[in-house]
């Protein structure tokens, strides 16, 4: 069974070793700016310059709702955990479990497509072409976000639930 208990322990077995913190960092670091980056991809490659790079990351992130904002945040920390999880127990057992990989790819994936930003379509989806049917849902595509911090989620307590059954618990 799923419990708080196997995260907290997972949690603790994977994050004593500072490599998963760094993973963590770098993932969601990557996301996060992904996601206000590749709106823009043409300016990045044309004036790549770490200044610009900087004004264009706080500039698209202060542009966003709060609702935005919060998503944006939630999934790429909840995809850094889910990363340094998945390369943990990869690690460890050196072969995947099925299930949690593919609903915490779906969870990464709905953070990479779905815009944080449904007025500016900051996301995967808007380079595509696709950013504008965000506008016709009900609550302008923030639900698609929630769909994957929830696969986030599920697949976080999968995989600690499956971390924290290979450890003794006396």
């Amino acid at each position: 069974m799923h419990t708080l208990a196997d995260v907290k322990l997972a949690f603790k077995s994977v994050y004593r070793r500072p490599l998963y913190w760094v993973i963590s960092i770098i993932v969601t670091l990557f996301i996060f700016s992904f996601n206000l980056l590749v709106i823009n991809y043409e300016l990045v490659f044309d004036f790549f310059n770490p200044a610009f790079i900087w004004g264009l990351l706080r500039g698209s992130f202060q542009n966003m709702v709060l609702s935005g904002q919060i998503v944006l945040i939630s999934m790429a920390i909840l995809a850094g955990i889910l990363v340094s999880l998945l390369v943990f127990k990869l690690r460890a057992i050196k072969e995947t479990m099925g299930g949690a990989e593919q609903t915490g790819v779906a969870g990464i994936i709905f953070g990479v497509l779905v815009p944080a930003c449904s007025s500016c379509g900051i996301g995967l989806l808007a380079l595509l072409g696709y950013g504008s049917l965000l506008g016709v849902l009900p609550f302008h595509g923030i639900e698609l976000g929630v769909i994957g911090i929830a696969l986030l989620l599920a697949a976080i307590l999968y995989i600690s639930s499956q971390i924290a059954n290979t450890y003794c618990r006396l």
